[in-house]
């Protein structure tokens, strides 16, 4: 009986499986699949980071005194390693930064698209936004390997004054880093 029982419950989760399996089953799939021939490859790293993450920690909504407070804000640095080729005169390495940008305020960068608090980041004290390039000093892949670019990381409200202050929220934004030759 209970062999009996044990097959039994072998096949009903096999026909069940197999139920399922046909009716996500499509007679057709397309996959894209792309790739670059460039001029120049590097490695790109960071320093400062925890696991690719930066915690610029908890904050109450009275700490954002005005627009331009920042707070919480920490350091990191994005760097190029083991580059090759590319060392035309006329052409640079560069740093190109890429994420979302808050709703109505582009120099802020924000992924969840409800928040009244984004992330401001800078470079030399001065904003970096979606699509920016920010240009190494070398043309030489040799010079480029090892070299780097600080950036600061703060959470910024643009809706805060006086006692206008942003509610309690999460605030998150992906940034991606690409190594470029142009």
């Amino acid at each position: 009986m209970y062999r009996h029982k044990k097959y039994l419950l072998a096949y009903s989760l096999l026909l069940t499986l197999g139920v399922n399996y046909s009716a996500n089953a499509a007679s057709s799939t397309s996959v894209e699949i792309t790739g670059r021939v460039v001029a120049a490859t590097c490695e790109i790293n960071s320093q400062g980071l925890t696991g690719n993450k930066i915690d610029l920690g908890a904050w109450g909504p009275t700490s954002f005194v005005d627009a331009h407070t920042k707070v919480g804000t920490k350091s990191f640095s994005i760097g190029l390693s083991n580059c090759t080729g590319g060392s035309e005169k006329d052409k640079s390495y560069y740093i190109d930064v890429n994420g979302n940008p808050m709703a109505g305020h582009p120099e802020l960068f924000a992924d969840l698209g409800t928040e009244t608090v984004g992330i401001e980041l800078e470079h030399n004290q001065l904003p970096v936004k979606n699509g920016d390039a920010i240009q190494l000093s070398a043309s030489d892949p040799v010079k480029a390997s090892g070299q780097a670019i600080v950036f600061n990381a703060s959470m910024v409200s643009p809706i805060a004054s006086g006692n206008v202050h942003p509610s309690a929220q999460d605030v998150q934004a992906t940034i991606v880093f690409n190594a470029d030759y142009k």
